[in-house]
């Protein structure tokens, strides 16, 4: 039984090791890759307009949210009575 408690050991630390040396190689992957795209000024624009307007709906669903939200505080709170 004791040599069974040390191969769990040992498969629990190769495994976390495999993990992060894959992780490793694909986030040299795609930062390669994303500098091969960024290369060119077209793609770059694509990229900045993409991103400009992730932002611009992100700004317009936290707006939304925001003046939904405290219509609904409004209604939902009731009066004090003094």
């Amino acid at each position: 039984m004791n040599g069974q408690k040390g191969e769990l050991k040992n498969r629990q630390i190769i495994n976390p090791m495999a993990a992060a040396v894959t992780g490793v190689v694909i986030g040299a992957g795609v930062g390669v890759a994303g500098t091969m795209i960024l290369k060119d000024k077209k793609n770059r624009e694509k990229v900045k307009h993409a991103f400009t307007n992730a932002k611009d709906k992100t700004m317009g669903y936290i707006e939304n949210l925001q003046s939904s939200t405290d219509g609904k505080k409004a209604i939902q709170e009731p009066k004090k009575e003094d």
